[in-house]
């Protein structure tokens, strides 16, 4: 038997189903992403992240909202690189958004073992190594 909070999450989800259409379809993906992530199914949540990704109707400001909401959901998986790869989507497109930079630092923090390199991290390697050629 489903008891009330999960019924009440499947009904929601349904709504949004019922509900998507083209000028809508962006905000009834995340909505019902949520749901699942409220379930604990990141999985699903980032699939429906993704399928808001692609809606054709979707704003710039929607887009960083996903690639953040996409982070927070990769950490809920425990998966540290695919975290620090949407954060870096969204501090690339909006600097200072939400706790962007918190999130980052604590990924890519010294102590941790998943550390990420950044595309500046990248940029410098690069430079240095072209650099070192140059002499």
């Amino acid at each position: 038997k489903i008891d009330g909070p999960l019924l009440r999450i499947m009904r929601a989800i349904g709504e949004f189903q019922a509900a998507m259409r083209p000028n809508n379809e962006v905000q009834c993906h995340v909505m019902i992403a949520h749901c699942h992530r409220d379930q604990g199914d990141m999985s699903e949540a980032i699939n429906q992240y993704k399928k808001a990704l692609y809606c054709e109707q979707i704003t710039e400001h929607e887009q960083v909202d996903l690639y953040y909401q996409m982070g927070v959901a990769y950490e809920g998986l425990d998966d540290p690189r695919e975290a620090v790869y949407y954060y870096d989507k969204v501090a690339s497109l909006v600097a200072g958004y939400r706790d962007v930079d918190e999130r980052l630092g604590k990924l890519q923090s010294e102590d941790d073992p998943a550390k990420t390199p950044t595309q500046h991290d990248v940029d410098s390697a690069f430079d240095d190594l072209i650099g070192a050629d140059e002499t």
